[in-house]
């Protein structure tokens, strides 16, 4: 289709961010990832601002986890992700592109993207059959809409009608929990690599 893509190391992920942002001349790197498909634009356009407004490495909004599990943006320079290239030692580091970054608060400057609302405890991520379930019910709901989210009332009622949906399937799981024991709690095995870091007390 004529868009330009790069392919890298399969196992050493923050080596193929580095060559691809080399072979594409990136200053500025944006970071969202596939298990996020629910992805706000506005949000990453808030994420990118403060970075360029600010005297920052690293900015996101997962330091302090304030929007839902499944908004997660990242924008870091060129030069932070070299550093992290040329510096991150274990396999973790390799395989989680950020995470040198923000586990090195004393040489990175870190900024994170918060939420005037505390939505942290809601899931919109996709790691387990579950998940994906939900997010195709709620692209289901929003084709039936076809309204865009404009003000915090818009918000606050997707918001519920998404809760709504998640505890109809929650219900329907739970009236066949065999099919839970069918399906890994999460892709391969693993958790999302923010759930198990806290950089910052």
């Amino acid at each position: 289709n004529g868009v330009d893509c790069f392919r890298g190391s399969e196992e050493d992920v923050l080596d193929r961010y580095f060559q691809a942002a080399l072979r594409f001349q990136a200053d500025v790197i944006v970071r969202v990832t596939a298990d996020c498909p629910l992805i706000d634009p506005e949000i990453i356009d808030q994420v990118v601002a403060t970075f360029q407004h600010g005297a920052f490495d690293y900015v996101s909004n997962c330091l302090h986890r304030s929007f839902p599990d499944g908004l997660d943006t990242e924008v870091f320079s060129h030069l932070t992700l070299t550093r992290a290239w040329g510096e991150a030692g274990w396999k973790s580091e390799r395989e989680h592109v950020t995470s040198y970054i923000y586990r090195h608060p004393e040489l990175f400057q870190l900024g994170n993207v918060t939420s005037p609302n505390d939505y942290s405890d809601l899931r919109w991520t996709v790691d387990r059959l579950q998940d994906l379930e939900f997010v195709r019910a709620i692209y289901q709901m929003l084709r039936e809409r076809c309204q865009a989210v404009q003000t915090p009332e818009d918000m606050q009622r997707s918001l519920d009608e998404m809760e709504r949906v998640r505890n109809e399937l929650a219900y329907k799981w739970s009236q066949n929990p065999q099919a839970w024991e069918e399906f890994p709690p999460a892709v391969n095995g693993e958790r999302h690599p923010y759930r198990d870091v806290v950089p910052f007390a």
